[in-house]
C-alpha cells in the first residue's frame, strides 16, 4: 500500500508572515501610538482646559452670589482672575477653594473689550453688571468665555 502524502514543506520554502505575527506588530504599532498620542502636548486643549475652569468657578461664584444674597465679583486681567465678596460696603477677596486667586498659564493671555482689568459684577439675584466677552489666547489658539445678560456662562462663544 503506497501512501499519497503531500510534500514536507522546510522553513526555506514558505512565504510571508504567519497571523500571530501580524497580530504581534499589529499590537506594538498600537502601543507606539498611545505613546505618541499621550505624549503629544494639544495647546487647543489646554487653553480649552483653562477656559472651562475659569467658566466653572465664574458660575461657582454667581451662584454663590444668589445662595449668600450679596454682590460677588470676578476680576480679569491679562495674566491672571480673582473673587470678592462684598461684605458691610467693602470688597474682600475670596482666598479659600474653589475661589482662591488663579494665574492663566505662562503662555495664556486673557483679552476683554474693556481696557485694563475687567470686573464682572454678580448681584443677589445672579444678573452681572454688564455682560462680557474674556478671549483667552494661548499661542495660535483662542477661545472665548462669554457672560450674557442673565449671567450665565459659556466656553467658546
Amino acid at each position: 500500500m503506497t501512501r499519497n502524502s503531500a510534500p514536507h514543506k522546510t522553513p526555506e520554502d514558505q512565504q510571508g508572515f504567519t497571523l500571530l505575527e501580524l497580530m504581534v506588530v499589529v499590537a506594538i504599532l498600537g502601543v507606539a501610538t498611545a505613546a505618541v498620542a499621550l505624549n503629544t502636548r494639544d495647546p487647543a486643549g489646554a487653553v480649552r482646559n483653562e477656559a472651562e475652569a475659569f467658566a466653572a468657578r465664574t458660575s461657582a461664584v454667581r451662584d454663590a452670589a444668589i445662595i449668600e444674597g450679596r454682590d460677588m465679583a470676578v476680576s480679569i486681567s491679562p495674566q491672571s482672575y480673582r473673587f470678592e465678596r462684598q461684605l458691610d460696603g467693602r470688597w474682600l477677596p475670596l482666598t479659600e477653594k474653589p475661589f482662591a486667586p488663579v494665574r492663566w498659564d505662562a503662555k495664556t493671555r486673557a483679552s476683554t473689550a474693556a481696557s485694563g482689568d475687567l470686573r464682572i459684577v454678580f448681584d443677589p439675584t445672579g444678573l452681572p453688571s454688564e455682560p462680557a466677552k474674556v478671549s483667552l489666547v494661548h499661542g495660535d489658539t483662542a477661545i472665548g468665555v462669554s457672560v450674557d445678560a442673565e449671567g450665565t456662562v459659556h466656553v467658546g462663544s
